[in-house]
């Protein structure tokens, strides 16, 4: 199962979307907080569809090198890597695989754009 995770942020409007096939979940998140926080929710919402998912194995994919670097390193200074890295840990002694994947976007575009920004509004 391939799962796509992003932070954005338009205007003072944050948000944490996952998608995976034709389906989005996104999460509204307070207006201060930063993309890098955002990305690290999208992170656990990809945590929370793979928790509920019957598949085994699991790659996703984020275009955010530094919250990638953060749950690498162990930066337990952020309560969501902490949170992240506790799920991730009973997740893999459940027997389910997940891989994270670092990707640059160039241009994206997406038949469900009205689904991704949705929560934004």
């Amino acid at each position: 199962m391939v799962y796509i995770t992003d932070g954005s942020k338009e205007g003072n409007r944050v948000a944490a979307p996952v998608v995976h096939r034709d389906n989005t979940k996104c999460v509204r998140l307070p207006d201060t907080a930063s993309i890098f926080r955002a990305v690290l929710y999208a992170l656990l919402l990809a945590i929370d569809v793979v928790r509920r998912s019957k598949e085994k194995n699991f790659v996703i994919f984020s275009d955010s090198m530094s919250s990638l670097q953060s749950i690498n390193g162990f930066n337990i200074d952020s309560d969501l890597v902490q949170k992240f890295l506790k799920d991730y840990t009973i997740l893999a002694k459940n027997g389910k695989t997940l891989f994270y994947v670092g990707f640059q976007v160039m241009c994206v575009k997406c038949n469900n754009a009205h689904q991704y920004f949705r929560c934004l509004i």
